[in-house]
């Protein structure tokens, strides 16, 4: 005489339904574009990232701060005060000099972001 076969219990994981909205990972839709996006010669590591950093016009005593944090994490960056030029203009300066990116640190009630 056998014993009954073990049962299989009932999880999250095994009684989950087909997402079909889920992308895959061998989704070769998925990666079609990729070719046409402005970052994909960042992505498939063709040039390096060099990216500005600047602030607002008018930043808080915190945004020092937080601009060295995102030097020290950010490979390749460079500080460039604003002073009183336009955004347009340092778009611009970044493009001339072969910037891959511009990050303007924004303060919210003395809080940057």
């Amino acid at each position: 005489m056998q014993p009954p076969p073990k049962k299989i219990p009932r999880t999250i994981e095994n009684t989950r339904e087909f997402d079909e909205t889920v992308c895959m990972p061998d989704d070769e839709e998925l990666f079609a574009g990729n070719d046409a996006d402005e970052f994909s010669s960042i992505l498939k590591l063709e040039c390096t990232p060099k990216i500005l950093i600047t602030t607002c016009r008018f930043h808080s005593s915190r945004g020092p701060d937080f601009i060295k944090e995102l030097l020290s994490v950010i490979p390749n960056a460079h500080y460039y005060k604003r002073g009183t030029y336009d955004l347009k203009k340092i778009v611009e300066y970044a493009k001339n000099k072969d910037f891959t990116s511009v990050i303007v640190v924004h303060t919210n009630r003395r809080e940057p972001s």
